[in-house]
């Protein structure tokens, strides 16, 4: 992503977080009623209402203001990419089931691989005669995808997205066999 991009989310990120360490504080102020006045909302026919507390982490945050700013992203990320399995397509006349059937990596029936950009929410199908070029021209890691678009976010905001895409693909790099 651009440079302009990260410092708009880490600007949008101080805002929300301002917010709501004020709603927070707003929330505990008023859900500290004394039993009079309780009492009282209810003799009138009310019921004291809780404000709920707003729990989200930093990481949640921020990967809402990073699906916010998707269309922006959309051509210019770091080229990183999730792995998220090998398949084949079904064969209708001996197999059931609306979905293809995952397969090992190395399978010589497989069709395609499956891959995730890690910064926005857009899956590559690449057919196994493009696998290798692919995955050459790419980062490519393995891993639970919203964890690890969390782990990516956080760290380009906190140390700088060129920290963050060394660490994230020193930590994650799924390491293939093309042998095979």
């Amino acid at each position: 992503m651009k440079e302009t991009i990260l410092e708009a989310i880490k600007r949008e990120l101080i805002e929300e977080q301002d917010f709501q360490k004020a709603y927070n504080e707003e929330a505990r102020r008023k859900n500290v009623r004394s039993k009079e006045e309780i009492r009282e909302i209810k003799t009138l026919g009310g019921t004291p209402h809780k404000m709920y507390i707003d729990r989200r982490t930093k990481s949640d945050i921020l990967l809402r203001l990073l699906k916010r700013h998707e269309k922006e992203i959309e051509e210019d990320t770091n080229r990183i990419y999730v792995y998220l399995g090998t398949y084949r397509e079904k064969d209708d006349f001996y197999e059931s089931g609306p979905e293809d059937i995952q397969v090992p990596y190395d399978d010589k029936n497989a069709s395609y691989s499956l891959y995730k950009d890690l910064e926005v929410d857009r899956e590559v199908l690449i057919s196994m005669d493009e696998r290798y070029y692919f995955e050459s021209s790419v980062n490519i890691i393995t891993g639970d995808y919203r964890m690890l678009q969390k782990e990516f976010i956080t760290t380009a905001v906190n140390k700088g997205q060129v920290c963050a895409a060394k660490q994230i693909v020193k930590r994650y790099r799924r390491s293939f066999d093309y042998d095979n």
